[in-house]
């Protein structure tokens, strides 16, 4: 991979895990934050190999706005952070890595046996969260690379600069 793409999928990741966050808490999508956000401060050199200064997880009861907007005010972003996704009336938690775009952690919801009638429609109906799931992530990315690439994105970055330095948010 040469320099250029890597400094691209990492920051896209980071911004997009940035934009999952302001749009959850405004409740503009289908999903929420999880219980863990892992935010890094990081500095670009020269080989854009990205060091990370200082990282920071928060977890459970102390992902508040104000704490994670503190970070953000120091320049932090998430590089981490699980999402729960409402998927057929369940909730379905994923966990994003910015580095990589990549997810893992997904817990599928128990089948009730009285709901299905042998293995392979319990196999089926779990492949069909999975994909539901996938296909939301992917279509919440694909929304997110049309923003960036339109003229609204810098009116989204200062929105959510507003956003991050609003006393009301705490």
């Amino acid at each position: 991979m040469d320099l250029t793409t890597k400094y691209e999928y990492y920051h896209l990741g980071y911004e997009f895990l940035n934009q999952c966050y302001y749009n959850s808490i405004n409740e503009l999508v289908n999903y929420s934050i999880g219980n863990k956000i892992v935010f890094a401060y990081f500095r670009e050199s020269k080989s854009f190999d990205f060091k990370i200064d200082e990282k920071v997880t928060i977890t459970g009861q102390e992902i508040t706005i104000e704490n994670c907007n503190q970070l953000f005010k120091r320049n932090f972003n998430i590089i981490e952070m699980q999402l729960i996704f409402n998927i057929d009336r369940e909730e379905i938690p994923v966990y994003i890595k910015a580095k990589d775009m990549n997810y893992s952690g997904i817990k599928l919801p128990k089948i009730n046996n009285k709901e299905v009638s042998d293995d392979y429609e319990t196999l089926m109906l779990r492949f069909s969260i999975i994909e539901k799931l996938i296909n939301n992530i992917e279509s919440h990315y694909h929304n997110f690379i049309s923003y960036k690439c339109s003229d609204k994105y810098s009116h989204y970055i200062e929105l959510f600069r507003l956003f991050i330095n609003d006393e009301d948010n705490k």
